[in-house]
């Protein structure tokens, strides 16, 4: 075999981003209880800064559907990433998701089946928010959707173990006062 063939089963990684929000990570969280109408939520994930947006939606949206969650979730504040990392959904691997991300010129890259936590910055960040929810539900029912955005600022206000700095201010490039970090700090990341 020569060294430029690739050796079955190894992991290529991706290259570090230099910009925020080039390169993206998606996932969703489903079996939620309904609440506003939503039973599921799609996580995004920065790769360089950490910073992860939650938005709500529902486990029967297609493509199209999801298209534009993503676009209020993310593009409209931090514009187009080059690369988005994902599982092999079927909304991820439709010809119409396909055909957007080759317009708006977005690389896809797919983790391999069966192998979804080989993005793990992603499932980690699912089980941060899976944490969190599970604490909602017990002091506040089922009603999770108007917490959600409490939950990622909280958890973007937090330091990151592996960057040393919050993913807010890695994004933003400003410190915040966090209120409720010390308060969630033990629940989110435990």
């Amino acid at each position: 075999m020569s060294n430029s063939q690739k050796k079955k089963g190894l992991l290529i990684p991706i290259p570090a981003p230099k910009e925020c929000w080039e390169v993206v990570s998606m996932d969703f969280i489903t079996g939620l209880p309904v609440s506003g109408g939503f039973d599921a939520i799609l996580v995004t994930v920065d790769k360089l800064t950490k910073r992860a947006k939650y938005a709500p939606t529902y486990s029967t949206a297609d493509a199209k559907d999801t298209a534009k969650v993503f676009f209020d979730a993310v593009v409209r504040h931090h514009g187009l990433p080059k690369v988005i990392i994902s599982d092999r959904d079927s909304k991820f691997i439709s010809a119409f998701w396909k055909s957007l991300m080759k317009l708006m010129r977005i690389k896809l890259s797919m983790t391999t089946a069966h192998r979804a936590q080989a993005d793990g910055q992603t499932e980690r960040q699912n089980l941060v928010l899976e944490d969190a929810l599970i604490f909602i539900f017990s002091y506040h029912g089922d009603d999770w959707v108007k917490h959600l955005g409490t939950i990622e600022y909280a958890h973007s206000t937090l330091v990151n173990a592996s960057t040393k700095f919050a993913p807010f201010e890695l994004d933003t490039g400003r410190k915040v006062s966090n209120i409720m970090a010390a308060e969630m700090k033990d629940l989110l990341q435990s």
